[in-house]
């Protein structure tokens, strides 16, 4: 588990992930950018699996050092689920 998170880490880090048009939309509507997903991962508090899910959970800070968490899947490339804020978290439980 803890190379799967490094790797998401570091494809993250570099810029290698695809972002789903629900994240797209997410981001737009939270005025997050990509470069804000990058500082996450360099920034990270965590990262925990979510196995309901299959997705990572990666807790940092945007590019405002506002607490940003990122939903990530790794399949054959890192994909970026979802983004929130911590005071959207409870809105995030219902993404699906």
């Amino acid at each position: 588990m803890k190379r799967i998170k490094r790797t998401i880490i570091n494809k993250i880090k570099n810029s290698q992930f695809v972002i789903t048009v629900h994240a797209r939309k997410r981001m737009s509507e939270r005025f997050v950018s990509e470069v804000d997903i990058i500082e996450v991962a360099n920034t990270l508090e965590s990262i925990v699996y979510q196995e309901k899910r299959d997705t990572f959970l990666l807790t940092g800070f945007n590019t405002w050092e506002q607490q940003l968490k990122i939903s990530a899947a790794i399949r054959s490339e890192v994909i970026i689920v979802t983004v929130f804020f911590e005071e959207d978290e409870n809105e995030n439980n219902n993404y699906e």
